[in-house]
């Protein structure tokens, strides 16, 4: 028996299946021919339905160029980047802009959503379906119009096509809304890093807690901390359920915490490297690379945790605050230091040495350093929580995606 032509999830009340239907049977392509003139914008086509845009530069092309005027609501893709999901929907303040046949636009049938057939051809499964991937991989190739619009895709009625794409439109929303929130909490930090520690030529922030009226001073780390050593060198092995391996991969480049997903173990004996085991106040630096400056604070509820061999620990003094002290390796200034001290012929890096001798401005208050550390540990855990809430709205799209389509 036949597979019946229908998705995995479905709005109730939808029980029909599915129509295959060919692509030029459900859009015509758009032809309406525009100025010969021998300069021209063209318009651009985002990868993955990120929108159309004009081109910021002026096309040069000759009197035999051809110009074609391009309509709001058209579905428009890029020939070049195709597998790449460069299709989009042509927005109403370009109505009437001029392009090139490099970015063919489409009319849509009044029976068909476009918002739907564009979450059709975005999904990287709609090219893998077509069989246009040559030897397994997502390289350029040119699809012209005929090819095109010779393909064929799966449709319920329109009514069944409008929900859908409601759906999928307001997670799409969600996720917009959720993004700029997200932004906002960097923002905000990124605001308070500037005035919680001295500029350039100051001995204090701009903005202090109450009762603190000190100076600071500028100490390098090898006087903040001991024991800049290197981690371990041996491979690792399946996760065994508690000893954690913890490699510059597996620092969340976002957060800066372990990353829970696809963890290891070292493969040695444990007694032969309990002193590569990472302990409280313990920080770590990637030293080669490209995430080389990408730093670590070692967390308890991270449990029994060693450290790989392209790190480098260093043992924060008790005297210190540990959140006020890494802070410091999430500013600009760090940034920059990364940035000039990592230079290399080869491959960029960072060693223990150069580590020891960046130098920041500290409070000479533990105090104050563990309320400023205290506050950014927070403001850390609200952007975590707002990234966490974003992977979420993201997981839901693609989950719609994959099982709200044929």
């Amino acid at each position: 028996m036949d597979k019946k032509m229908v998705p995995e999830v479905r709005f109730k009340g939808f029980t029909a299946d599915w129509e295959q239907r060919k692509l030029d049977k459900i859009l015509s392509e758009s032809l309406s021919p525009g100025t010969n003139g021998l300069k021209s914008n063209k318009l651009s086509v985002k990868l993955w339905g990120k929108g159309v845009v004009k081109k910021p530069e002026i096309y040069k092309g000759s009197s035999s160029t051809k110009y074609y005027k391009r309509h709001s609501g058209q579905i428009i893709y890029g020939k070049l980047d195709f597998l790449h999901g460069a299709f989009g929907i042509i927005p109403a303040e370009l109505n009437g802009y001029e392009s090139t046949i490099d970015a063919p636009a489409f009319d849509v049938h009044g029976e068909f959503n476009s918002n739907f057939l564009l979450d059709i051809f975005v999904q990287k499964s709609f090219y893998l379906k077509k069989g246009i991937i040559a030897n397994g991989s997502r390289k350029a190739k040119r699809i012209n119009e005929e090819t095109f619009l010779n393909m064929s895709v799966s449709l319920p009625k329109k009514r069944e096509q409008d929900k859908v794409n409601e759906l999928i439109k307001k997670t799409s929303d969600l996720i917009t809304l959720q993004q700029r929130q997200l932004d906002l909490y960097k923002k905000l930090k990124k605001g308070l890093l500037q005035k919680l520690f001295p500029k350039n030529g100051e001995k204090v922030p701009e903005v202090r807690f109450t009762n603190f009226h000190d100076d600071w001073e500028q100490l390098p780390f090898s006087k903040i901390g001991t024991n800049f050593s290197y981690g371990l060198n041996v491979s690792s092995k399946e996760y065994d359920g508690k000893n954690k391996y913890i490699r510059i991969t597996d620092i969340d480049d976002s957060n800066h915490k372990l990353i829970e997903k696809n963890l290891t173990s070292p493969n040695a004996n444990l007694e032969d490297i309990k002193d590569y085991q990472l302990k409280e106040n313990d920080l770590l630096f990637a030293r080669t690379g490209a995430s080389v400056g990408k730093s670590y604070l070692y967390d308890n509820n991270d449990g029994k945790v060693f450290f790989a061999g392209f790190l480098i620990r260093m043992e924060i003094n008790n005297k210190f605050d540990k959140n006020f002290v890494f802070q410091n390796t999430l500013t600009d200034k760090y940034q920059q230091f990364v940035k000039i001290t990592s230079q290399r012929s080869g491959q960029p890096g960072i060693n223990a040495k150069e580590y020891a001798s960046f130098k920041i401005f500290i409070s000479k208050s533990l105090n104050e350093q563990k309320m400023i550390g205290k506050l950014c540990f927070r403001l850390n855990n609200l952007i975590n929580l707002q990234q966490d809430k974003l992977e979420e709205l993201k997981f839901l799209k693609k989950y719609l995606l994959q099982n709200m389509f044929i």
